[in-house]
């Protein structure tokens, strides 16, 4: 009898220990809920605001901005999986124009941000956006070694 619980004891701690090594594979993406364009633009209106210290109008200004922003890009998010679901794959050969629209979405954008701000917030605005990508970067470089970590765990116990 002693044999046993030893034995199960032993099966319980070596399961545990192994558990708490891996933890779950799966890697565990930030899953908040689906917001709207309009409760994304308010709230990245209302965080710029704070980093800036914008007016009343400005606020109202940078809003309708976000969300004609992000209207543009829930049209376009809709028609790639609209076309992921139908089995299109994308398209090489028209990568000019489409980085070309882009940018000058893009420049549009900016030249309506400096239409809104002052010089002062302005220049506060494009140090902010630096940093902004800057931490994108690192992120998708985290995502992108954890990937490759599962992937050869997963390679291993084949």
């Amino acid at each position: 009898m002693k044999k046993i619980a030893s034995i199960l004891v032993f099966v319980f701690a070596f399961t545990v220990t192994l558990q708490a090594q891996h933890g779950n594979r799966k890697v565990k993406m930030h899953k908040g809920e689906k917001l709207t364009v309009e409760q994304r633009a308010t709230l990245g209106a209302k965080r710029l605001a704070l980093a800036l210290d914008l007016d009343d109008s400005q606020i109202r200004k940078v809003t309708n901005l976000f969300k004609k922003k992000g209207d543009v890009m829930a049209v376009r998010v809709k028609k790639m999986k609209t076309e992921r679901a139908n089995g299109k794959k994308r398209k090489n050969k028209n990568s000019f124009e489409r980085m070309n629209k882009s940018l000058d979405a893009k420049i549009g954008f900016q030249k309506k941000m400096k239409q809104i701000l002052n010089k002062e917030q302005y220049a506060k605005f494009l140090k902010l956006k630096k940093h902004g990508k800057k931490k994108m970067r690192t992120k998708i470089a985290k995502r992108k070694k954890v990937m490759k970590r599962q992937k050869m765990h997963k390679n291993e116990h084949r």
